[in-house]
């Protein structure tokens, strides 16, 4: 109980907007045959992930939800698709790619981190194995 009711007082402008948006619930009646502690437990407990109370409680500041994530992987696949066309144009005659090599679209929360490697020679050199040619 007295963890709820310290979560209650670092977060009561949060919970109740929380409560009116989803519940149509004032914060004002918790404690009251209205609003009992028990009942108030079960429904903040079912609030979405997206709700300001579970963002603000957690700490997370990502403000996204499923469809944002999904629109930015959309944004990847398109944009890495094009580089590959272009590499497509490269192939039979151009002189080098039009489209620059795409970067992800950053998400919240992951710090900006230099390119991994990728392919055969990364493999290797993470295992320890020399490579000198790669057919």
């Amino acid at each position: 109980m007295t963890a709820l009711a310290r979560i209650v007082r670092a977060h009561t402008p949060d919970l109740d907007a929380d409560f009116l948006a989803h519940y149509g619930l004032d914060l004002g009646h918790l404690g009251t045959p209205r609003l009992r502690y028990a009942r108030f437990a079960g429904l903040l407990v079912r609030l979405p992930p997206t709700s300001r109370s579970l963002r603000a409680i957690s700490g997370r500041v990502d403000d996204w939800n499923a469809d944002t994530h999904l629109a930015a992987a959309q944004l990847d696949t398109a944009r890495q698709t094009n580089y590959l066309l272009g590499a497509l144009l490269t192939a039979h005659g151009a002189k080098k790619n039009p489209i620059a090599k795409p970067d992800p679209v950053p998400r919240p929360g992951a710090e900006a981190k230099g390119r991994k490697k990728r392919g055969f020679r990364s493999l290797f050199s993470t295992y320890g194995t020399h490579v000198r040619s790669i057919g």
